[in-house]
């Protein structure tokens, strides 16, 4: 593009000249210097296209230790996208890992403005979601008011299945 202004101006330049307008050639030189600030031994004698752009890095595959059959969860994405519009089932958390049900259960605290302060395993991966704010409050209590009534019926949900099947908490770091 700056290769094509400097043409064009030069040939205005070389109008002038030709067309032998007085005083005018010397201004439109003026105007090609104070313009590009440069003369035309600076400018290339052949295009060189630009380099080539490296492609952006691929986003990183996720997460694949919360579902029995290998599903990703990405940084971007939540391990059960509408825990907090409806009610799930227990199909909808069957294939859920115990590490996957006890992430599920603090997913849910984590949108509620819940701050990971005791398990650095939660805290690290948490912070690394795009959609998790950081939080403002450690206090259970107050992230428990502010579930709504689905929320609560599904962390229960989850706490009865992570009971049920493997005998208690899945244990974080």
């Amino acid at each position: 593009m700056k290769r094509k202004r400097r043409i064009l101006a030069g040939f205005c330049c070389a109008l002038c000249i030709c067309a032998g307008i007085p005083g005018c050639a010397e201004a439109a030189w003026e105007e090609f210097i104070v313009t590009f600030g440069t003369t035309w031994g600076d400018v290339p004698d052949t295009f060189s296209p630009p380099e080539p752009v490296a492609a952006p890095a691929p986003a990183p595959a996720g997460d694949t230790s919360f579902y029995n059959d290998g599903r990703a969860v990405s940084v971007n994405s939540y391990i059960l996208p509408d825990e907090s519009t409806r009610y799930l089932t227990q199909s909808d958390v069957e294939q859920l890992t115990w590490k996957g049900i006890r992430y599920a259960i603090n997913e849910i605290y984590a949108r509620n403005g819940y701050v990971f302060v005791k398990k650095e395993e939660l805290k690290n991966y948490f912070n690394g979601q795009t959609w998790y704010d950081g939080g403002d409050t450690s206090d259970q209590e107050v992230i428990k008011s502010r579930m709504n009534s689905y929320e609560v019926e599904n962390v229960r949900l989850l706490v009865e299945l992570e009971t049920t099947l493997y005998g208690g908490e899945y244990e974080l770091y």
